[in-house]
């Protein structure tokens, strides 16, 4: 077993389960869903086009939260 499925079996996850990040801007959500975007954000940090490709795979699904309801 790998040790990225290790990490998640460790921490409760399945390979089959995809792990929800909420954000508090309508906007990263968008630009994240529409991969159109992604050429147009050559400034952006890789590691957010990674996101973007993990969300194309199933592995991450993004929500929106309420800044008032976000505790971080």
């Amino acid at each position: 077993m790998a040790t990225k499925e290790r990490l998640l079996a460790n921490l409760g996850f399945s390979k089959d389960t995809s792990i929800v990040l909420y954000f508090d801007s309508q906007s990263a959500i968008r630009q994240a869903l529409n991969p159109k975007f992604h050429s147009q954000t050559k400034y952006v940090d890789i590691k957010y086009h990674m996101i973007g490709e993990q969300i194309q795979n199933g592995l991450l699904q993004i929500d929106y939260i309420s800044t008032h309801d976000n505790d971080a």
